[in-house]
């Protein structure tokens, strides 16, 4: 897994790149095919620390606050990571089990050009539902590993669970959607 700093690193790309962000754009159009997307509006970072990294706008004024987790491609299909414990020595619990005001968690995966594979909608509720009172159902479809990250004022060893996301799906079957994008997100098919 990223650490901490290459993770928001690799974030700021679909914040400030104008090709990352067109290409943003047309993934999540993908995800949300029942809803026209016009806009996302990335938040302060005093939000961004309380969970929300954007709002996505919507045709007809509707705005939904998402948390994004940005993945970078790698051949495998265990990509979609949960955090179960972000400090192990200080038993610290995970971003998936703290209450966020954000409605869902956009898991994006992409290549290092940018070019977007996938993205799974998760319902944030229900992965917090999931991550506090059925861990041993998540930790059993994936795989338990340890991360080490480094901060501005610290290192830590964080815990988390890589699996599919069509495992994730069949976990949370009613709140969650997986969408491949075929050829990536490089153009507007």
């Amino acid at each position: 897994m990223q650490n901490f700093t290459t993770a928001k690193a690799f974030e700021q790309q679909w914040r400030t790149n104008p090709h990352s962000r067109d290409r943003l754009m047309i993934a999540l159009q993908k995800a949300y095919p029942e809803r026209q997307l016009l806009n996302v509006h990335w938040s302060h970072l005093l939000n961004d620390k309380a969970g929300i990294d954007a709002w996505l706008e919507f045709k007809g004024g509707t705005m939904l606050a998402v948390d994004f987790k940005f993945r970078t491609f790698r051949h495998t299909d265990s990509w979609v990571t949960i955090e179960t414990i972000s400090d192990v020595a200080e038993n610290k619990e995970g971003w998936a089990q703290k209450v966020t005001p954000c409605r869902e968690m956009l898991f994006v995966r992409a290549q290092v050009n940018g070019v977007i594979t996938d993205v799974l909608r998760v319902d944030s509720v229900a992965l917090r539902e999931l991550a506090c009172t059925r861990i041993n159902e998540l930790k059993s479809v994936g795989e338990v590993r340890q991360s080490k990250s480094k901060g501005s004022y610290s290192d830590w060893v964080g815990e988390f669970v890589a699996l599919k996301p069509d495992s994730l799906v069949d976990l949370l079957p009613s709140r969650a959607k997986h969408v491949q994008i075929v050829g990536g997100a490089h153009d507007s098919n």
